[in-house]
C-alpha cells in the first residue's frame, strides 16, 4: 500500500477526524456528515475515514460497500496504524462476501487495539472454518481433505480463543449472534475431537490465549481422552461465560449438544443429560420475547433433531432410568463446583420418579440386585 501526504498539519487533521467521529459515535449523523464534506475539500484522505462510515450506512450517501471499501483505502494510505480505518474496510470487505480479505484487516484492526473487530474476526474465522468442512466432506481425496479438514480445526480454534478472550474481558461487545457463533465452534470441536477428527492436531490453554498461535500438533487416536477433556472444558468455559453475559438458554442448549455428542460417541447415559438441558432451556425461555422463542426454536432445530435420534436410539433406557430415580449427574457441562442439583429444574422433574429408598444418589446408578448384586 503506497502512503501518501496528508494534506493538513497532522494536528489540525487528527482533531478534525476526532471531531466527526465523535459526532458520529454521539449519532448526530447529519452533522457529522456535513463536516466530513467540508474536510474533503481541504484533506481528501482525512475525510474518507469517515466518508467510508456514511457509504457502509447509506447515511447522506447511497450505501456502496465497494466505495466504503475504497474510502477505508485510501485513508489507510495516509493514515496505515489507525484501527478504525482497518475495521472499515474490514467490514466493508465481509459485506461483499470477501471473508479471507475482510480477515486479514480485521486482524489488522483487533492487533491494534480494536476488540470490536476481534468479535467481527472471530465471525470471519468460524466462516471460513465451514466453508473448508464443507470442502473437506465433498472430496475422496485424501490429501485435500486433510489440508481443508487441518485449516478448518485452526480457524475454529481461532475463533474460540477470540471469543473467549473478549467474551470474557468485554462480554457486552457480543451480541446473541456472536455468542451463537462461539458455542457453534467448540461445540464443532468436541465434536470433532469425539470422532477423532484431532488426532493431528492439539492444543494447550497457552497457546489458546494467543489465537494467532494456537497450533500445536502432534499424533493422538481416536480415542485421544486428552484432547477430548481439552475441548469439553473449553466449552465448560464457553458456556459459563454466556450465562455470565446474560444468554443462559444459549448456554443450556449448548450443554445439551455437548451431551448429544457424547451420545454420538455411543455414551447413551449423557442423554438423560441432554434432555435436562433441554428442559432447562424450555424453563428459561419463558422470560424470552416471543419473538426470541421463535428464533431460538429455529436456530437449535438441528440439535433438537439430533436430540430426537438419539432419542429412538437410546430413549427406552433413559426412560426406564428416570423410572427407577436416576437423575443426571450435570457436574460434566459446569465449572468444579458450579453444577445445579438436577431437582432445581421442575420441568425435568415431572417426568422422573423420587428416589427409590435404597440410596441412590442423583447421577449413580441402582444397587445390583440378585445373584451378581450381592456384593456390590
Amino acid at each position: 500500500m503506497l502512503f501518501g501526504k496528508p494534506k493538513l498539519p497532522p494536528e489540525e487533521r487528527r482533531a478534525r477526524i476526532e471531531e466527526i467521529e465523535a459526532l458520529i459515535d454521539a449519532e448526530k449523523l447529519e452533522e457529522a456528515y456535513q463536516k466530513a464534506q467540508e474536510l474533503e475539500k481541504q484533506d481528501a484522505a482525512a475525510a474518507a475515514l469517515s466518508l467510508s462510515y456514511f457509504s457502509f450506512m447509506g447515511k447522506g450517501m447511497r450505501e456502496d460497500m465497494g466505495e466504503a471499501a475504497r474510502y477505508a483505502e485510501k485513508y489507510l494510505r495516509t493514515a496505515p496504524e489507525d484501527r478504525r480505518g482497518w475495521n472499515r474496510l474490514g467490514c466493508a470487505l465481509m459485506a461483499q462476501g470477501k471473508t479471507e480479505q475482510a480477515a486479514e484487516s480485521l486482524e489488522k484492526a483487533y492487533q491494534r487495539g480494536d476488540a470490536e473487530s476481534g468479535v467481527l474476526l472471530a465471525g470471519a474465522c468460524k466462516i471460513l472454518a465451514d466453508r473448508m468442512r464443507e470442502e473437506a466432506a465433498g472430496t475422496l481425496n485424501v490429501a485435500v481433505y486433510s489440508k481443508a479438514n487441518g485449516q478448518a480445526l485452526r480457524l475454529y480454534t481461532q475463533a474460540c480463543a477470540l471469543y473467549e478472550k473478549i467474551g470474557a474481558e468485554k462480554p457486552g461487545l457480543m451480541d446473541d449472534t456472536d455468542w451463537q457463533g462461539y458455542g457453534r465452534c467448540f461445540d464443532m470441536m468436541y465434536a470433532l475431537s469425539l470422532n477423532g477428527e484431532t488426532k493431528s492436531f492439539r492444543v494447550t490453554d497457552k497457546a489458546l490465549i494467543n489465537y494467532l498461535a494456537a497450533t500445536e500438533a502432534f499424533e493422538g487416536g481416536k480415542k485421544d481422552a486428552a484432547s477430548q477433556a481439552y475441548w469439553l472444558a473449553v466449552a465448560v468455559r464457553g458456556c459459563a461465560l454466556m450465562e455470565r453475559a446474560g444468554y443462559p438458554v444459549l448456554a443450556e442448549y449448548f450443554r445439551a449438544a455437548l451431551c448429544l455428542d457424547a451420545c454420538n460417541a455411543k455414551k447413551s447415559e449423557k442423554l438423560i443429560n441432554a434432555k435436562w438441558h433441554f428442559d432447562r432451556a424450555t424453563e428459561l425461555s419463558s422470560a424470552l420475547s416471543a419473538d426470541k422463542r421463535s428464533a431460538y426454536a429455529n436456530d437449535f432445530a438441528d440439535y433438537r433433531e439430533l436430540y430426537a435420534k438419539m432419542q429412538r436410539k437410546y430413549g427406552k433406557v433413559m426412560e426406564s432410568a428416570l423410572k427407577k430415580g436416576q437423575l443426571p449427574d450435570l457436574s460434566g457441562e459446569y465449572p468444579a463446583g458450579a453444577a445445579p442439583a438436577a431437582e432445581s429444574c421442575p420441568v425435568f422433574m415431572q417426568g422422573a420418579s423420587p428416589a427409590p429408598s435404597s440410596g441412590t444418589q442423583p447421577g449413580q446408578a441402582p444397587r445390583k440386585k440378585g445373584l451378581f448384586g450381592l456384593f456390590s
